[in-house]
């Protein structure tokens, strides 16, 4: 559902910051007792409304083009985790602080 919210806020010019604001708040919507309304809530933010939050969740092309890349994904690279990094073909699976990014990065500059 995150996922087909941020490809739809991609057409608005929106992906960055929704996709910020979903980590940011990732527990409070994802276990939420009322999933769908405290995510409904979020998306608002970047414009969604009850009737276009709809369509997103309805929208079949969507979720198959969501379903192949996840696919892809784990049948190609082996991506089992969100988020996941490859850096110099290394995978690093799962959240990562800024420090640890740097630890990964910085080497190789």
């Amino acid at each position: 559902m995150a996922g087909q919210a941020v490809r739809q806020a991609r057409r608005r010019g929106l992906t960055t910051t929704l996709t910020d604001v979903l980590f940011q708040q990732q527990d409070q919507w994802a276990r939420a007792e009322n999933f769908s309304a405290a995510f409904l809530n979020i998306i608002k933010l970047a414009g969604f409304t009850q009737e276009t939050f709809s369509a997103c969740l309805n929208d079949k092309e969507l979720q198959q083009k969501m379903v192949a890349a996840q696919k892809r994904g784990q049948e190609m690279v082996r991506v089992d985790a969100t988020p996941t990094f490859f850096v110099n073909g290394e995978k690093y699976a799962g959240s990562l602080a800024a420090n640890q990014m740097s630890a990964i990065i910085e080497p190789i500059l």
